[in-house]
């Protein structure tokens, strides 16, 4: 599993250079939500309700790294930056589906 995250991390990386996808800054947060979400979600482990608070803090930092890359250059806490990205915490879509 770690692998996967840290493919994941490479994936994260491509967000600060949209030209690199052929997209504008304003489309980060779709592209974040159809490539990098869908690779953090893959597992059936995050998606398993008895995760330990460590298992279920590593795809959360992964989801903040990506926020702070797609609001960049404005700083805000991780709730209103997933609410004004128009996200869905894991959390929450974990616990919804």
């Amino acid at each position: 599993m770690l692998m996967h995250y840290g493919w994941i991390g490479v994936q994260i990386i491509f967000l600060k250079n949209p030209k690199a996808f052929w997209t504008l800054k304003k489309e980060l947060p779709c592209l974040y939500k159809s490539v990098i979400r869908s690779a953090i979600e893959y597992g059936c482990v995050i998606r398993h309700h008895n995760l330990t608070i460590a298992q279920s803090n590593r795809p959360k930092a992964l989801q903040k790294r990506a926020l702070r890359i797609i609001m960049h250059p404005i700083t805000l806490p991780y709730s209103f930056a997933l609410a004004y990205c128009e996200i869905e915490s894991l959390r929450l879509r974990r616990h919804n589906f």
